[in-house]
């Protein structure tokens, strides 16, 4: 999936005709740097390193979580 092809989208303000959307500059920037294209990612939105960080923490600690109650039953 290349975030830069032109298909349709559900982007409210991208159909309004608004380029400029928040969302789709994280959603792209997480999508470059989970494949390793950093600068990239940080061009489309800067906080998008710090986003993957907590999703991979959260996913951690919730398979942790599911992990200690398999166990206990």
């Amino acid at each position: 999936m290349n975030p830069n092809e032109r298909a349709t989208s559900l982007c409210f303000f991208k159909n309004l005709g608004i380029p400029l959307c928040p969302g789709c500059g994280l959603g792209h920037g997480i999508h470059y740097f989970l494949h390793g294209q950093w600068s990239a990612s940080i061009h489309h939105h800067w906080l998008a390193p710090v986003v993957v960080a907590v999703l991979l923490y959260r996913t951690i600690q919730l398979a942790l979580i599911q992990l200690a109650d398999f166990k206990q039953s």
